[in-house]
C-alpha cells in the first residue's frame, strides 16, 4: 500500500442545492430520476468500487443487501450522490441478464421478474431519498453527513420515531427485493446461473495485507508493547490502547496514567460556534504553541524510534464533534484518523462514538452481527443508538447483567443521549459497594461516584477539548449528572445482585451499561489503522 504523507487539516467544501432538490420532488422526479439523465457518468465508474451487480449472485441476502448498502456508500464518495435510478435499473438488468443461461427476453416471466427487481430498487430508492431530503434538509448534497445517514440506516438507527419509520419501510423493500430475487433464480433459465456466499465481504485486499501480529525478530511477546496489551487486556481494552497509541503516534499515551483533577485544561482551543443541529460545539487550534506546552499526551511529543510516522505536532487531534476517520469503500479494512472526514470541523479528532466503535473494530469485534466489519459502518453509529442497541440494530450488543461476583467488565460501554465512554481498569469493587452492609442499604442515596473504582476511555470535551483520553471515573463522573445518575441506578443493581445472590439485569432510562455479546457470529479480522506501523516496534518498558 502507498504510504500517505502528513496530511495538513482541510475545510469541508459544502454546495447546497436544496431548493432545486424540492422543486424536483413537488414535480414528481427524484435528483436520482432519469430526468437528471444529462448528469450520468459512465457506467464503468458505478461499477469500479463495490456495486450492487456483484452481490446480485449471492446466496446469502444479507451479503446482497450489504453490496447494495457498499455500492451506494461508493457512489456518494466517488459522485457526491446516489445513483440515478435510470442508471441503476440498467446496471440490474444488463447483470441479471448476463447470468442467465439464455437470454431472458425469451422467457416472459423472466423478463418480468427482472423488470421487477429494477422496480424494488426504485422504491427502496426513493424511500431513501426522501429521507435525505427529511434529514439533511440543510444540505443534502453533503458527502460526509450522507455517508452517515446512510451507514445509520444500514445499521438499523431507530433513535427518533421518523428514522424508525425510514428503516422499517427499507427493510419491508430489502425483503420484497430478496423474494423477487429468489423467485427469478427458481426459473428454469436462470437455474445454470453459478452463485456464490459472497461470505468476508471485507477481506483484505493482498496488496494491502497487514503485517502479522507477531512481535519483531528477537523479540519475545513480552518486550513488544502491542503484543502485551494484547495478552493481558480484553480485546475491547486493547482495541481501545492502541486507538490511543496511534492517534497520538505514541508508544506511552497508552500507558500513561488516567486524566485526574491535577490536569489542567489545555489552552490554545477556541469554540467558534455550534454545529448546524444546534448540538454541539466546533473547536478549533487557535494557538498551537499553547495547545501543545500543557498537552497531556503532546507536551513532550517524539516520534517512536520507527520509520513511517505522522507528525502529529504539526496537526495534532482534539475532540471534534462528529468527527470520523476517514473511511473508502475501496479497502473497508481501514480506518484512517490523519484525514480530516465527518461532519466536525477541519481539525483531525474523532467524536465519542468513533472512538469506542474504532476500539472494537481494531479488535475485530462486530456491532452487527448481520453485516461484515466494516470500515464505513464508523460513520452511522451514535451514542443514543448505544443506548438500546438491540433496538437500532446493534445485534451484537445488550445490557450487561450483574452477578454476586461480577457487575463492570474491562472493556462495558456505558452511553447517555450525547455521550459514549468504554471502561478500561475494573477494580474488584467498582461501584464502591463494600461499606453497603444490606439490601435494605441498596439505594440511591448511599451511592457516591466518589467511591467508584474503574478508569473510562473516551473521546471528549473534557479539559478544554483533548480529545481521546483516559480518565478516573469517580473523577469525570458526579452524583447529579447524566451519566453518574444512571450509573448510580447500576449501583443500587449491582448491590441487589450481590446480596439476593443472583444474576440481575440492569437498565434504567439515565445510562445504559452494553456489553459485546462475544459470540463466534459477532467477531471478524480486526480492521488497521493508517499510521500503526508507528507504534508496532513499541518496546514494552512503557
Amino acid at each position: 500500500m502507498t504510504r500517505k504523507q502528513p496530511i495538513q487539516p482541510k475545510t469541508h467544501s459544502r454546495t447546497s442545492t436544496l431548493a432545486l432538490i424540492r422543486v424536483g420532488l413537488v414535480s414528481g422526479f427524484f435528483w436520482m430520476q432519469s430526468a437528471c439523465g444529462q448528469a450520468w457518468a459512465p457506467m464503468s465508474s458505478l461499477a469500479s468500487s463495490p456495486s450492487l451487480e456483484d452481490g446480485l449472485t449471492c446466496t446469502n441476502f444479507e451479503r446482497t443487501q450489504e453490496k447494495l448498502w457498499q455500492s451506494l456508500q461508493a457512489s456518494v464518495e466517488e459522485r457526491g450522490r446516489l445513483p440515478l435510478l435510470d442508471e441503476a435499473r440498467m446496471m440490474i438488468e444488463q447483470s441479471l441478464e448476463a447470468h442467465a443461461s439464455r437470454p431472458m427476453k425469451s422467457d416472459q416471466q423472466a423478463r418480468a421478474l427482472k423488470a421487477q427487481v429494477a422496480n424494488r430498487y426504485a422504491k427502496l430508492a426513493e424511500t431513501l431519498q426522501f429521507e435525505i431530503v427529511q434529514s439533511l434538509a440543510k444540505d443534502p448534497t453533503d458527502r460526509e453527513e450522507l455517508k452517515e445517514l446512510l451507514a445509520a440506516l444500514e445499521l438499523g438507527d431507530r433513535s427518533t420515531p421518523e428514522r424508525a419509520h425510514a428503516v422499517d419501510q427499507i427493510q419491508a423493500h430489502m425483503q420484497a427485493l430478496g423474494e423477487d430475487l429468489n423467485s427469478l433464480y427458481a426459473l428454469k433459465s436462470m437455474q445454470s446461473v453459478t452463485r456464490k456466499s459472497c461470505d468476508n465481504l471485507a477481506e483484505t485486499p493482498p496488496e494491502t495485507a497487514p503485517p502479522t501480529s507477531s512481535p519483531p525478530t528477537g523479540e519475545t511477546p513480552e518486550s513488544n508493547l502491542l503484543e502485551a496489551w494484547r495478552k493481558r487486556h480484553t480485546p475491547a481494552v486493547f482495541g481501545g490502547l492502541k486507538t490511543m497509541a496511534v492517534t497520538y503516534q505514541s508508544c506511552g499515551a497508552g500507558a500513561r496514567a488516567p486524566m485526574g483533577a491535577a490536569d489542567r485544561d489545555v489552552d490554545g482551543i477556541s469554540i467558534v460556534g455550534t454545529h448546524p443541529s444546534g448540538t454541539g460545539n466546533k473547536r478549533v487550534i487557535s494557538n498551537l504553541n499553547a495547545f501543545l506546552s500543557d498537552h497531556p499526551y503532546l507536551h513532550a511529543w517524539r516520534a517512536p524510534a520507527s520509520s513511517g510516522c505522522f507528525n502529529v505536532a504539526s496537526a495534532p487531534p482534539i475532540y471534534d464533534y462528529g468527527g470520523k476517520p476517514a473511511t473508502s469503500t475501496r479497502d473497508e479494512t481501514l480506518l484512517d484518523l490523519f484525514t480530516d472526514a465527518g461532519t466536525g470541523t477541519k481539525e483531525l479528532g474523532i467524536d465519542c462514538s468513533a472512538f469506542v466503535y474504532t476500539a472494537y473494530a481494531l479488535a475485530g469485534l462486530k456491532f452487527k452481527r448481520e453485516t461484515s466489519l466494516r470500515a464505513s459502518l464508523v460513520h452511522g453509529v451514535n451514542s443514543t443508538m448505544l443506548t438500546q442497541p438491540q433496538s437500532n440494530g446493534l445485534s451484537c450488543l445488550n445490557h450487561a447483567s450483574f452477578s454476586p461476583r461480577e457487575s463492570l467488565k474491562p472493556g462495558d460501554i456505558i452511553s447517555i443521549r450525547g455521550h459514549v465512554v468504554m471502561t478500561e481498569v475494573v477494580g474488584e469493587d467498582p461501584f464502591g459497594l463494600a461499606q453497603i452492609k444490606s439490601e435494605a442499604q441498596c439505594t440511591l442515596a448511599n451511592m457516591d461516584v466518589k467511591r467508584f473504582n474503574f478508569n473510562i476511555m473516551q473521546s471528549s470535551p473534557s479539559k478544554g477539548g483533548v480529545g481521546v483520553n483516559k480518565m478516573r471515573a469517580r473523577d469525570y463522573l458526579t452524583n447529579d449528572g447524566t451519566m453518574g445518575r444512571g450509573l448510580r441506578q447500576h449501583a443500587v443493581q449491582a448491590c441487589r445482585a450481590k446480596f439476593q445472590n443472583k444474576t440481575l439485569a440492569s437498565q434504567n432510562s439515565d445510562a445504559s451499561v452494553v456489553r459485546h455479546l462475544g459470540t463466534p457470529e459477532c467477531k471478524a479480522q480486526p480492521l488497521r489503522l493508517t499510521y500503526e506501523t508507528c507504534i508496532r516496534s513499541c518496546p514494552n518498558s512503557n
